[in-house]
């Protein structure tokens, strides 16, 4: 009878909590005419956030764990607090622009800008991020209007990116090879690859220096638990995606490897320039790179310009290493 009662209390508890998160608005992302945001997370989404995680196991603690109802109670009461809380300080997606904002920001963005010619190139439209397509530039106005700082900005560009152009696991290979900007907007899905060339596209038509890197995706030992942890505190939510990798010999062909970003642990990601600095954007969870975090990305080729070494690595040893770092 007494487990009864316990799985019944944990029952109701995680129906008033599905519910609750069914009901609340979490995306951040643009909502102009050229993005169609989701507007929510689902129920399976919102069952690997980290802090959902680690709700769930206190909750199961306590009920299994406490033997006085009233305590039980109050301990439930207090989790649950926590969490509303949490959920509560992210802003729901705005049906229409409601900042005025501040230019400012541009202003001195560009007179940094300026200084610098490394950074001038870095700002330029180029084939692979073709900013000037009609979609981006929509894009890019809807998110001035929104923004009233360069990291806002930044933020907004991956919360489009993460919105509206799903990770796709089964995407082609040599997609990255004829991949634009634009084409991976029309396209709707992407990888670590190619919503990069979108990201990068976005931030770019911004006036936001910023380039692409690629190289190894791991993570540190008990990752997941330090991640949850994290996460709680204001770290990152939402994990990097790339494919896992077994066998690095099927890609040899003609002798020659050939590694696509993605898979095994290599990535492709990007850095804009802010505050003086260059700092990593993660395309595919739309969320800045941690550099304490325990996902650790290593650099293979700095500020890589080739489209092919964009795409893939050729580099047998190393797509090896990484594979055993992960």
């Amino acid at each position: 009878m007494k487990h009864r009662s316990t799985f019944l209390f944990l029952f109701l508890f995680l129906v008033v909590l599905t519910t609750l998160v069914s009901a609340q608005t979490f995306s951040r992302g643009p909502s102009g005419p050229a993005a169609q945001p989701t507007g929510r997370e689902t129920i399976g989404e919102q069952a690997q956030d980290p802090l959902f995680i680690l709700i769930i196991i206190g909750s199961i603690i306590v009920l299994i764990g406490v033997k006085d109802k009233k305590r039980k109670f109050q301990l439930l009461g207090l989790i649950f607090l926590i969490y509303l809380i949490n959920i509560q300080q992210i802003e729901p997606t705005p049906t229409s622009p409601t900042i005025t904002p501040d230019v400012d920001w541009q202003t001195e963005l560009l007179n940094d800008i300026n200084k610098s010619e490394m950074l001038i190139e870095l700002t330029k439209e180029t084939e692979i991020f073709d900013y000037s397509s009609p979609r981006i530039q929509e894009i890019k106005e809807d998110i001035l209007l929104r923004s009233n700082s360069e990291r806002e900005a930044i933020q907004n560009a991956l919360d489009y990116v993460y919105i509206n152009i799903p990770y796709d696991s089964g995407e082609s290979d040599n997609i990255c090879f004829s991949a634009t900007g634009s084409s991976v907007l029309k396209s709707g899905t992407g990888q670590c690859d190619t919503q990069s060339f979108l990201l990068t596209s976005i931030t770019r038509s911004l006036n936001i220096p910023t380039r692409i890197q690629v190289g190894c995706l791991y993570t540190e030992p008990f990752c997941d638990a330090k991640f949850a942890i994290m996460a709680v505190f204001g770290g990152p939510r939402r994990k990097p995606k790339f494919t896992e990798l077994k066998d690095l010999e099927e890609f040899k062909v003609n002798g020659e490897y050939k590694f696509p970003r993605g898979t095994s642990g290599l990535h492709t990601w990007t850095e804009a320039w802010l505050d003086g600095e260059w700092v990593g954007l993660e395309a595919t969870s739309g969320e800045f790179i941690d550099p304490n975090g325990c996902y650790k990305y290593d650099i293979e080729i700095e500020d890589v310009r080739i489209k092919r070494d964009m795409c893939v690595s050729v580099d047998f040893e190393y797509a090896k290493s990484c594979l055993l770092r992960g």
